[in-house]
């Protein structure tokens, strides 16, 4: 495997969609019922913008 200089770099990208995944499931978990197919297919601006709060208090940028 080549380890070039962008090695590494799919993580970094995974880490903010992973935390934008925890923000919608914190948010289904607020329906009051079973998530539709669409419900658990669809990501919110609510869950974008609650995971760039939480990261901006963790420190990251």
């Amino acid at each position: 495997m080549d380890r070039d200089q962008n090695f590494g770099h799919t993580r970094e990208a995974r880490k903010p969609l992973e935390r934008v995944r925890k923000c919608q499931a914190s948010r289904l978990r607020t329906l009051n019922r079973r998530p539709t197919r669409d419900d658990l297919c669809t990501l919110t601006i609510d869950d974008l913008n609650t995971a760039l709060e939480s990261d901006e208090l963790v420190g990251h940028e």
